[in-house]
Protein backbone atom coordinates (compact mmCIF):
# COMPACT_ATOMS: atom_id res chain seq x y z
CA UNK A 1 0.00 0.00 0.00
CA UNK A 2 2.84 2.40 0.82
CA UNK A 3 4.34 1.76 -2.60
CA UNK A 4 1.00 2.52 -4.30
CA UNK A 5 0.59 5.79 -2.36
CA UNK A 6 4.14 6.89 -3.11
CA UNK A 7 3.70 6.09 -6.80
CA UNK A 8 0.41 8.03 -6.99
CA UNK A 9 1.95 11.04 -5.23
CA UNK A 10 4.89 11.01 -7.62
CA UNK A 11 2.73 10.75 -10.75
CA UNK A 12 -0.29 12.95 -9.97
CA UNK A 13 0.60 14.88 -6.79
CA UNK A 14 -0.53 14.82 -3.16
CA UNK A 15 -3.92 16.56 -3.46
CA UNK A 16 -5.73 13.89 -5.42
CA UNK A 17 -7.88 10.77 -5.17
CA UNK A 18 -6.47 7.36 -6.06
CA UNK A 19 -7.87 3.88 -6.58
CA UNK A 20 -6.25 1.34 -4.26
CA UNK A 21 -5.44 -2.08 -5.68
CA UNK A 22 -7.08 -5.09 -4.02
CA UNK A 23 -3.63 -6.29 -2.95
CA UNK A 24 -3.64 -3.46 -0.36
CA UNK A 25 -6.68 -4.85 1.52
CA UNK A 26 -4.59 -7.02 3.92
CA UNK A 27 -2.48 -3.97 4.79
CA UNK A 28 -5.60 -1.89 5.50
CA UNK A 29 -7.11 -4.63 7.69
CA UNK A 30 -3.85 -4.90 9.60
CA UNK A 31 -3.78 -1.14 10.26
CA UNK A 32 -7.43 -1.18 11.41
CA UNK A 33 -6.66 -4.05 13.80
CA UNK A 34 -3.71 -2.14 15.25
CA UNK A 35 -5.86 0.95 15.82
CA UNK A 36 -8.50 -1.07 17.69
CA UNK A 37 -5.99 -2.41 20.23
CA UNK A 38 -4.02 0.82 20.51
CA UNK A 39 -3.62 2.19 24.04
CA UNK A 40 -2.86 5.95 23.95
CA UNK A 41 0.13 7.02 26.03
CA UNK A 42 1.56 10.46 26.71
CA UNK A 43 5.28 10.92 26.22
CA UNK A 44 7.29 12.74 28.85
CA UNK A 45 8.81 15.82 27.27
CA UNK A 46 12.55 16.00 27.88
CA UNK A 47 15.12 18.61 26.95
CA UNK A 48 16.81 17.55 23.69
CA UNK A 49 20.39 16.40 24.26
CA UNK A 50 21.27 15.87 20.60
CA UNK A 51 19.79 16.64 17.19
CA UNK A 52 19.80 14.21 14.27
CA UNK A 53 19.11 15.38 10.72
CA UNK A 54 18.33 12.79 8.05
CA UNK A 55 17.67 12.66 4.34
CA UNK A 56 16.22 9.61 2.61
CA UNK A 57 15.64 9.11 -1.11
CA UNK A 58 14.90 5.89 -3.04
CA UNK A 59 18.63 5.69 -3.83
CA UNK A 60 19.99 5.94 -0.28
CA UNK A 61 20.05 7.67 3.11
CA UNK A 62 22.27 9.96 5.15
CA UNK A 63 22.20 11.15 8.77
CA UNK A 64 24.17 13.58 10.90
CA UNK A 65 24.14 13.73 14.72
CA UNK A 66 24.90 17.04 16.44
CA UNK A 67 25.36 18.03 20.08
CA UNK A 68 25.58 21.71 21.04
CA UNK A 69 26.12 22.66 17.37
CA UNK A 70 29.06 20.23 17.11
CA UNK A 71 29.02 17.32 14.66
CA UNK A 72 29.66 14.11 16.61
CA UNK A 73 28.66 11.39 14.12
CA UNK A 74 27.79 10.96 10.45
CA UNK A 75 26.51 7.93 8.58
CA UNK A 76 25.05 7.02 5.19
CA UNK A 77 24.16 3.98 3.10
CA UNK A 78 21.88 2.44 0.48
CA UNK A 79 18.54 0.63 0.66
CA UNK A 80 17.72 -2.89 -0.40
CA UNK A 81 15.01 -3.33 -3.06
CA UNK A 82 12.21 -3.70 -0.51
CA UNK A 83 13.22 -0.63 1.52
CA UNK A 84 13.56 1.52 -1.62
CA UNK A 85 9.83 1.05 -2.31
CA UNK A 86 8.74 2.42 1.09
CA UNK A 87 6.91 5.74 1.32
CA UNK A 88 9.20 8.73 1.89
CA UNK A 89 8.16 9.20 5.55
CA UNK A 90 8.87 5.53 6.29
CA UNK A 91 12.30 5.87 4.69
CA UNK A 92 13.03 8.89 6.90
CA UNK A 93 12.17 6.85 10.02
CA UNK A 94 14.36 4.01 8.73
CA UNK A 95 17.23 6.47 8.30
CA UNK A 96 16.87 7.51 11.95
CA UNK A 97 16.82 3.92 13.21
CA UNK A 98 19.75 2.60 11.17
CA UNK A 99 21.78 2.95 14.36
CA UNK A 100 20.13 1.36 17.41
CA UNK A 101 19.77 4.20 19.90
CA UNK A 102 17.55 4.67 22.96
CA UNK A 103 15.99 7.95 21.90
CA UNK A 104 12.73 9.87 22.07
CA UNK A 105 11.96 11.19 18.61
CA UNK A 106 10.43 14.55 17.74
CA UNK A 107 10.18 14.87 13.96
CA UNK A 108 10.52 18.26 12.23
CA UNK A 109 10.61 18.59 8.44
CA UNK A 110 13.51 20.59 7.02
CA UNK A 111 13.60 21.75 3.37
CA UNK A 112 16.52 20.31 1.42
CA UNK A 113 18.36 23.65 1.34
CA UNK A 114 18.35 23.69 5.17
CA UNK A 115 19.27 20.02 5.55
CA UNK A 116 22.64 20.25 3.82
CA UNK A 117 24.71 17.73 5.79
CA UNK A 118 22.28 14.80 5.67
CA UNK A 119 21.45 15.55 2.03
CA UNK A 120 25.14 15.58 1.13
CA UNK A 121 25.77 12.28 2.94
CA UNK A 122 22.75 10.68 1.26
CA UNK A 123 24.15 11.68 -2.13
CA UNK A 124 27.53 10.17 -1.21
CA UNK A 125 25.95 6.72 -0.95
CA UNK A 126 25.10 6.67 -4.67
CA UNK A 127 28.26 8.19 -6.13
CA UNK A 128 30.35 5.05 -6.40
CA UNK A 129 32.32 6.43 -9.36
CA UNK A 130 33.20 9.65 -7.53
CA UNK A 131 36.97 9.98 -7.25
CA UNK A 132 39.71 12.54 -7.74
CA UNK A 133 41.93 11.85 -10.75
CA UNK A 134 45.05 10.26 -9.31
CA UNK A 135 47.39 11.76 -11.92
CA UNK A 136 46.23 15.29 -11.07
CA UNK A 137 46.47 14.55 -7.34
CA UNK A 138 50.01 13.15 -7.63
CA UNK A 139 51.09 16.11 -9.79
CA UNK A 140 49.64 18.59 -7.27
CA UNK A 141 51.45 17.11 -4.26
CA UNK A 142 54.67 16.87 -6.29
CA UNK A 143 54.54 20.54 -7.31
CA UNK A 144 53.70 21.64 -3.77
CA UNK A 145 56.26 19.26 -2.25
CA UNK A 146 53.70 17.65 0.08
CA UNK A 147 53.87 14.26 1.77
CA UNK A 148 50.43 13.24 3.02
CA UNK A 149 50.27 10.34 5.46
CA UNK A 150 46.55 9.51 5.40
CA UNK A 151 43.43 10.05 3.28
CA UNK A 152 40.31 11.10 5.21
CA UNK A 153 36.63 10.99 4.12
CA UNK A 154 37.19 8.31 1.47
CA UNK A 155 36.18 4.71 0.83
CA UNK A 156 37.94 1.57 -0.39
CA UNK A 157 37.13 2.34 -4.05
CA UNK A 158 38.22 6.00 -4.14
CA UNK A 159 41.04 6.41 -1.61
CA UNK A 160 44.06 8.35 -2.89
CA UNK A 161 46.52 7.07 -0.27
CA UNK A 162 47.21 3.55 1.10
CA UNK A 163 46.17 4.58 4.62
CA UNK A 164 42.64 5.96 4.76
CA UNK A 165 39.67 6.49 7.07
CA UNK A 166 36.36 5.50 5.52
CA UNK A 167 32.96 7.19 5.74
CA UNK A 168 31.24 3.77 5.91
CA UNK A 169 32.11 0.18 6.79
CA UNK A 170 34.16 -1.15 3.88
CA UNK A 171 37.52 -2.78 3.27
CA UNK A 172 41.10 -2.04 4.32
CA UNK A 173 40.31 1.23 6.14
CA UNK A 174 42.16 1.85 9.42
CA UNK A 175 39.09 3.49 11.00
CA UNK A 176 35.60 4.87 10.30
CA UNK A 177 34.28 8.43 10.79
CA UNK A 178 37.25 10.79 10.50
CA UNK A 179 35.78 13.53 12.70
CA UNK A 180 35.83 11.18 15.69
CA UNK A 181 39.47 10.15 15.19
CA UNK A 182 42.70 11.79 16.38
CA UNK A 183 44.59 13.54 13.56
CA UNK A 184 47.71 14.50 15.49
CA UNK A 185 51.03 13.15 14.15
CA UNK A 186 49.40 12.97 10.70
CA UNK A 187 49.61 15.14 7.59
CA UNK A 188 46.17 14.31 6.20
CA UNK A 189 44.60 14.79 2.80
CA UNK A 190 40.94 15.77 3.22
CA UNK A 191 38.14 15.96 0.67
CA UNK A 192 35.05 16.22 2.89
CA UNK A 193 31.44 16.94 1.86
CA UNK A 194 30.97 20.71 1.55
CA UNK A 195 28.69 21.03 4.64
CA UNK A 196 31.43 19.44 6.80
CA UNK A 197 34.14 21.93 5.81
CA UNK A 198 33.55 24.14 8.86
CA UNK A 199 33.78 21.12 11.19
CA UNK A 200 36.99 20.02 9.45
CA UNK A 201 38.57 23.48 9.80
CA UNK A 202 37.57 23.57 13.47
CA UNK A 203 39.18 20.18 14.13
CA UNK A 204 42.38 21.19 12.32
CA UNK A 205 42.56 24.28 14.54
CA UNK A 206 41.89 22.30 17.72
CA UNK A 207 44.57 19.71 16.97
CA UNK A 208 46.97 22.35 15.57
CA UNK A 209 48.07 20.36 12.54
CA UNK A 210 48.76 21.07 8.89
CA UNK A 211 46.53 19.46 6.28
CA UNK A 212 45.75 19.45 2.57
CA UNK A 213 42.06 20.17 1.88
CA UNK A 214 40.45 19.51 -1.49
CA UNK A 215 37.32 21.67 -1.67
CA UNK A 216 34.71 21.87 -4.42
CA UNK A 217 34.04 25.27 -5.97
CA UNK A 218 30.33 25.39 -5.05
CA UNK A 219 29.30 29.07 -4.59
CA UNK A 220 25.71 28.23 -3.65
CA UNK A 221 26.85 26.35 -0.54
CA UNK A 222 29.45 28.83 0.76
Amino acid sequence: MDHQKAQAARLIGWKTTMMINKTAIPDINQQVAKLKVNIPAQLIQITPQMAMSTDAAPSGWGSALERELEMIAISHGTWNKKQAKLAYNNREIKAITQKKLSIQIQIIHLPGVENETADSLRRLSRTGDYKQKEKIFQLAILLMNLNQTIDLFSQHFNNLLPRFISTIIGYEQIAIDALNQVWKKEFPCLHPPVPLLSAVLKKIGEEQIEAMIIATLWPGQI
